[in-house]
């Protein structure tokens, strides 16, 4: 629990729902990874483990990695939008389109996500390859123990801009959901069932979104691109 305020500090750079920039989030967090590490939760699917990296000079945290032991169950499924590629041609014109539309789809028998992943600017790009280091440990931890995770892996990689700025949020999310990006991304880290009950039950054209929104589907931010090649 001492780590509270390195990883407070840290989660200022990535605020997101597995490293919330929120005090009672992060203590909630850590406990809940201590009492996981002590085997004092019953269940291993609700375990979360916490990872970071100190500076052993400064006793600073520095960086930071989870494991989520499943992400999806049938009280808290993970949701997702499935794209569906659809071919349509008309014989008169000569002529066909293809179109994407989104499925909101919802899985409750979930992976074992790979989440909560930063290290310091000051500290990438070294010698040591600190970053890497941070992410494997992971890896690690799940062959020692693959009895307490899910045989398939999940990691969901950031978009360039996951916020009230994001274009697909402005076109879709916010013209369904009455609140706020950061108010929906909150409450969602305890309860989806307002995703659920208030998106579209038909699927969504992507064509008739705006063009930028259409661009940003599916693609990594910058930020993120280190992640996703390791």
């Amino acid at each position: 629990m001492k780590d509270e305020q390195g990883l407070f500090r840290l989660a200022q750079m990535l605020n997101t729902t597995n490293l919330p920039h929120d005090g009672q989030g992060i203590r909630e967090i850590l406990e809940l990874s201590c009492a996981s590490f002590q085997g004092k939760v019953e269940d291993p699917e609700k375990r979360i483990y916490i990872f970071v990296l100190e500076d052993t000079q400064t006793k600073q945290v520095v960086g930071t990695s989870q494991i989520i032991a499943r992400h999806g169950s049938p009280e808290d499924p993970h949701l997702f939008f499935e794209i569906e590629a659809i071919s349509q041609y008309s014989k008169s014109l000569r002529k066909g389109r293809e179109h994407k539309n989104l499925h909101l789809k919802q899985e409750s028998k979930g992976y074992t996500e790979l989440g909560g992943f930063i290290i310091d600017p000051d500290y990438r790009h070294k010698p040591v390859k600190l970053g890497r280091m941070l992410s494997m440990i992971r890896f690690w931890f799940i062959r020692e123990f693959p009895e307490l995770f899910q045989k398939r892996l999940l990691a969901e990689l950031l978009p360039e801009k996951a916020s009230e700025e994001s274009p697909f949020w402005q076109a879709l999310g916010s013209r369904f959901i009455p609140l706020s990006y950061e108010e929906a991304d909150r409450l969602s880290r305890h309860d989806k069932e307002f995703i659920v009950a208030l998106f579209p039950k038909f699927p969504v054209c992507v064509s008739l979104l705006p063009e930028n929104a259409r661009q940003a589907l599916g693609v990594v931010g910058e930020k993120t691109l280190p992640a996703k090649h390791l």
